[in-house]
């Protein structure tokens, strides 16, 4: 009989061991990994809500809050400052346009070059500041 091949089962060999420590970096590496995310989780007075980065058409800072309006003329306030909310947003189609606003790229319609706003397809016109100006011309032009 073979005695390499027996073996205490209480102390396995050393190979084992390190297989299994092993498996368990590549698990907890994998628990580390964050999936992209497709939604901002916004906290108000009253209930916590989420809301799909497809429906947020601005954002718009006021003192430390920020008011999103998404969907058909929705609005809510959220107790975060716009800073923050960039932050979460990204990852998403998002372009600071001012330092009160940040506007989903895909709503942004016309530049106006002399009054420096821009209106978005609901009749809304908004600010953008002189150091945005540029990207603004470039993300237009480059669709």
């Amino acid at each position: 009989m073979n005695t390499a091949a027996i073996f205490d089962l209480n102390h396995p060999p050393k190979f084992h061991v390190s297989a299994l420590r092993q498996e368990k970096q590549v698990k907890i590496v994998y628990l580390k990994v964050k999936l992209p995310v497709s939604k901002l989780v916004i906290n108000t007075k009253y209930e916590v809500m989420t809301v799909s980065f497809d429906d947020i058409l601005y954002c718009e800072a006021q003192n430390n809050y920020t008011m999103i309006y998404y969907g058909e003329g929705k609005k809510v306030l959220c107790s975060k400052t716009l800073k923050i909310i960039a932050e979460s947003l990204k990852h998403g189609p998002f372009l600071r346009i001012h330092k009160s606003y940040l506007v989903r790229k895909s709503e942004i319609r016309i530049l106006n070059k002399s009054t420096h706003e821009i209106f978005l397809g609901n009749q809304i016109f908004l600010p953008v500041s002189r150091s945005r100006r540029k990207e603004v011309l470039i993300l237009l032009n480059a669709l």
